[in-house]
């Protein structure tokens, strides 16, 4: 916890591992077309390239599959660590 009360520590994140070592923290709680479309801009991807997280086990999340409309909160469980995964088709 933080010691100045009027500080508060962020609740709802998670960790995206991506790249040579980077990572990235980003808010769950949007839509999980909102949050694939951040965390494509964040790492540098061009929108028409398909993305999805994997936990550290090597679970693919299926972001993608999930509803376009479907607050990504309800997928992803806070403050955990995710691995990106490009998409092949």
């Amino acid at each position: 916890m933080y010691d100045n009360p009027a500080v508060q520590e962020p609740s709802m994140f998670i960790k995206v591992l991506y790249g040579d070592n980077e990572e990235a923290l980003f808010n769950p709680n949007c839509r999980t077309l909102l949050l694939l479309e951040h965390i494509k801009e964040k790492v540098g991807y061009q929108p028409e390239i398909d993305i999805d997280l994997s936990d550290e086990n090597g679970f693919i999340v299926h972001l993608l599959r999930s509803p376009p409309l479907q607050y990504a909160s309800d997928v992803l469980e806070s403050r955990r660590t995710f691995i990106l995964v490009k998409v092949s088709s």
